[in-house]
């Protein structure tokens, strides 16, 4: 349960200073998984998009943020976009290694970028061109599930199972965001470990930066390629966690449901205990009461759902049909060229089949729940509402553009198409070496 934490003055932090202080380091903790109720988590994720410019809860967005957008935006389209197609489609050169690790550093990239495109971005074009705001599937969204969850009573004991759960999709999130943002920050910062010079990507070349180890083209490739990265694994991760919490809501919601479920008859029971003599009209009258609950919880969890999908599934499909393509290629560039991008990649799509994955397994154990819910001791109304709730207990599943669920079958899939692909095109390109 979400509590209210009293601030004490620490000693050597006085005045207005010390509560500023205190007040940074409250809101830092707002991140953490002692703050895992609903309202905190979207406002954790809506902070971290801010920084690109992006307003999901109507807070506003600074114009230092937006100019910064905007700078970043530039650098990536000039190290991923100009430079790559640049180097792959003009730039002569005999090696088709360097031209595979360039293509894969391209394709990769593109992702985060579509994901933006697609889920957030739109401009107001009643007004002036740097007022860049969410779109508006995005804030329906994030209205509707607050709106949701503002009707479940905070003493409840769903409430309580509800926030147990949120908790591990918080832990989920952090997870994703950190583990992506790390493999950003080690990729920028290897070459720095590593004896002799060394650029980000050795094999990477900037168009109008040549010849790139020599200064200043050395040390500008860095700070352009590192910008580049590390907004780009931001993107990802912050978008990521977006995804994974307002899916891992539903999930949490429909784990609570079915806890509910589960415990509907002995709440019933010890209900009316005390009352012999309308035990059983108390009895049903309580059952009745909590199934429309449930009823109206799992009805407001598809529209949720419905929601969620119409912003993230075309995006979904785009984003797994380039990840296959950036694997394929990263794979054919050699895994010593590209062993630190194909994490990224293989984060992305498994986590997105694994936030799935855990949505099915929720839905699934709500309909094993109202099988098991003692329907047998109801009387015949309530039974017939068991019914109806029995028979609109579909499966829950996440879609990539209406072509295939997000689960663990699907990721199992995409691999083995992945290595097909590798496998034939690394036979072929052999089949043509001289020599062969």
């Amino acid at each position: 349960m979400v509590t209210s934490m009293v601030l004490s003055q620490p000693i050597g932090l006085g005045g207005p200073v010390g509560f500023k202080v205190l007040t940074i380091w409250e809101k830092l903790r707002r991140f953490g998984l002692e703050y895992c109720d609903l309202p905190t988590m979207l406002s954790n994720v809506a902070t971290l998009l801010r920084l690109m410019a992006l307003n999901v809860d109507g807070r506003g967005t600074p114009l230092a943020f937006v100019f910064l957008t905007i700078v970043v935006s530039i650098v990536y389209f000039y190290v991923y976009v100009v430079s790559v197609a640049w180097f792959v489609l003009w730039r002569k050169t005999d090696d088709l290694v360097v031209i595979i690790v360039n293509l894969s550093l391209g394709i990769a990239c593109a992702i985060c970028v579509i994901n933006v495109m697609f889920n957030l971005f739109a401009f107001e074009h009643k007004t002036n061109l740097l007022n860049i705001v969410a779109s508006n599937r995005a804030k329906k969204a994030c209205v509707a599930y607050l709106a949701f969850d503002k009707r479940i009573d905070r003493d409840s004991r769903m409430y309580q199972n509800l926030l147990k759960n949120l908790r591990i999709v918080k832990r989920r999130a952090i997870f994703v965001w950190t583990m992506l943002v790390s493999n950003g920050l080690i990729y920028v910062l290897m070459p720095h470990l590593l004896p002799g010079k060394h650029l980000i990507e050795d094999l990477q070349v900037l168009y109008g930066l040549e010849p790139m180890f020599e200064s200043p083209n050395f040390e500008i490739s860095h700070i352009l390629v590192g910008t580049a990265v590390m907004s780009l694994v931001y993107a990802a991760g912050t978008i990521g966690c977006l995804l994974i919490v307002v899916t891992g809501y539903i999930e949490a919601q429909m784990t609570a449901l079915s806890h509910e479920l589960l415990h509907l008859w002995a709440d019933a029971q010890a209900l009316t205990f005390g009352d012999v003599q309308n035990q059983e009209k108390l009895r049903n009258q309580y059952i009745k009461q909590q199934l429309e609950f449930i009823i109206q919880a799992h009805a407001a969890n598809l529209a949720l759902l419905r929601l969620t999908e119409d912003i993230f599934s075309n995006s979904i499909a785009i984003e797994f049909c380039l990840l296959a393509i950036s694997l394929i290629v990263e794979l054919l560039g050699g895994l010593e060229n590209t062993y630190l991008e194909i994490p990224f990649a293989l984060t992305q799509v498994s986590m997105d089949c694994f936030t799935g994955q855990r949505l099915i397994d929720a839905s699934l154990t709500f309909k094993e729940a109202v099988y098991s819910c003692k329907w047998e001791n109801f009387d015949v109304q309530n039974m017939k509402i068991v019914l109806v709730i029995l028979q609109n207990s579909q499966t829950m599943a996440l879609s990539a553009g209406g072509m295939a669920e997000l689960r663990y079958t699907s990721l199992m899939t995409v691999f083995r198409a992945i290595y097909s692909a590798y496998a034939t095109l690394r036979s072929t390109m052999h089949g043509h070496k001289p020599g062969h």
